[in-house]
């Protein structure tokens, strides 16, 4: 009777271990999280011709109550789940390469995705981009430009191939090369595809280059590339936050490349952030011209704003820190960021709501108070203030960025009404963010970095150097014509 029992049981485990080989494929499962903002909307003037200093009210044609979660196949027959937490399954679907699968959330709802093979995961919402993928109502058809660095198709920052889905309207007029850029991290040949197999794109760059594109906004491309490169959708200014990842894998290192504006203006909040929890000196590095732009001191536990910028930042410092950019004086968005098992870092959180999702058992500290978090759990982070963390087990973390109550700015920022002030929390009118797999977080991609500054001077010295020895030439000639 026992053997019997015994050889059931057994049969019952190999039954269910059969099951799952389908789903797993024997694979580690790639998982995400996220949050819903609460406050998807949008403000327009009080009364019906703007006067200098006037009121604002929400508009609320704006008003949404849920928001897109935008599943992206980056291989085939990629399986995904989709759930409220704690964990009431929403949806259940396979995806092909290319194919795109979106889930309308409702607003403050905390999700998991769950997929057989790494997948890009968007999370995005507001009237100026969730009428996605249709064409833009005529009230929205100013579409948003709104910063992020792109997934491999192997859930890490820096690959060899990309697809994604651009968000970014074509470039307006006077805007110089694009919203989109491409930074080689080794000599690579980089095609980018259209949805339909099409080139649009086919060109060469050596390690450090970087690559400026004019693509088409709110289209789904794929970017394949002979040497490891990272990309992101950016603007010639940051107007959401985004926080950086580091080619080394994660998001704390000491080396960075990314994006910024082409100047700081004085009436905007333009800045990017560095934190560190050890004393650090960091060297900011022009990366088109190769030039160093100077070098700053990051304090244990103290943010550090550098006024040193250009168009493309390469940031290399002796200790490990986070970087974080944005528009700090408006500015509203969703961005995420993750640490590894074992870290401890110090990042600046700014007003709004931060949450801490934990993919298993973990203990966290933040500050001075420890957590014990259970699988799938997640806790409020402090906003408004550079915050410590301590992991045991790798986390993700999402940002909510918009201001409280009494918010003033200046007339700098609008075009169809100027406020003074505001009675309610500002509301995002858009958002968008990849939302990186907790496993991607832990892989440490093989690169090859080479620094900018090294392997000698770039082209546009040497030009300058020719330019200055025919100048010479030409005086030295004149004289002795005399």
């Amino acid at each position: 009777m026992k053997i019997r029992y015994s050889l059931l049981v057994l049969v019952l485990v190999i039954s269910v271990l059969v099951l799952a080989i389908p789903w797993s494929g024997g694979q580690v499962e790639y998982v995400y999280y996220g949050y819903v903002p609460w406050n998807i909307y949008w403000f327009k003037s009080k009364y019906p011709h703007p006067r200098e200093y006037e009121a604002m009210v929400i508009d609320e044609k704006s008003v949404r109550s849920s928001a897109l979660l935008v599943i992206i196949g980056n291989h085939e027959g990629t399986r995904v789940r989709v759930y409220k937490l704690p964990l009431e399954l929403v949806d259940e679907f396979t995806l092909n390469k290319m194919d795109y699968r979106i889930v309308k959330l409702p607003n403050a709802t905390f999700f998991k995705v769950v997929t057989s093979k790494p997948a890009t995961v968007l999370l995005m919402g507001g009237a100026l981009v969730d009428w996605w993928p249709g064409e833009p109502p005529e009230e929205w058809s100013d579409r948003a430009n709104i910063p992020i660095f792109l997934i491999s198709t192997e859930g890490t920052y820096v690959g060899k191939e990309f697809i994604f889905l651009a968000t970014c309207r074509i470039t307006p007029p006077g805007w110089e090369g694009g919203t989109f850029r491409v930074y080689a991290l080794e000599d690579s040949d980089v095609k980018i595809y259209d949805r339909e197999g099409r080139v649009v794109y086919d060109f060469k760059l050596k390690a450090n280059e970087v690559k400026w594109l004019p693509l088409k906004g709110f289209r789904i491309y794929r970017l394949v590339s002979t040497g490891n490169i990272m990309a992101c959708t950016c603007a010639p200014t940051i107007n959401y936050p985004m926080f950086y990842p580091t080619p080394t894998g994660g998001f704390v290192g000491k080396v960075f490349y990314g994006p910024f504006a082409k100047e700081l203006v004085p009436e905007s909040g333009w800045r990017y952030i560095i934190t560190s929890v050890e004393d650090t000196k960091v060297k900011l590095v022009d990366l088109d011209k190769r030039l160093v732009l100077g070098e700053v001191e990051v304090r244990s536990g103290e943010k550090v704003e550098p006024s040193k910028i250009s168009l493309n930042m390469f940031i290399e410092s002796e200790k490990p820190v986070v970087v974080l950019m944005g528009d700090w004086f408006i500015s509203t968005g969703v961005t995420f960021m993750g640490l590894r098992a074992g870290q401890t870092a110090c990042i600046y959180i700014p007003e709004g709501e931060a949450y801490l999702f934990s993919y298993k058992d973990t203990t966290v500290t933040i500050g001075e108070v420890t957590y014990r978090l259970k699988a799938d759990e997640w806790i409020s982070l402090p906003t408004k203030g550079v915050c410590r963390i301590s992991t045991d087990s790798t986390v993700l973390i999402e940002i909510v960025f918009y201001r409280r109550p009494p918010i003033k700015w200046m007339k700098y920022y609008w075009t169809c009404g100027w406020v003074e002030k505001l009675e309610c929390p500002l509301g995002l009118g858009a958002f968008a963010s990849i939302i990186p797999p907790v496993q991607g977080i832990e892989l440490s991609p093989k690169v090859s970095l080479k620094s900018p500054l090294a392997g000698g001077m770039p082209i546009w010295i040497y030009l300058a150097i020719a330019v200055v020895v025919i100048a010479l030439a030409l005086i030295a000639w004149r004289i002795l014509k005399r």
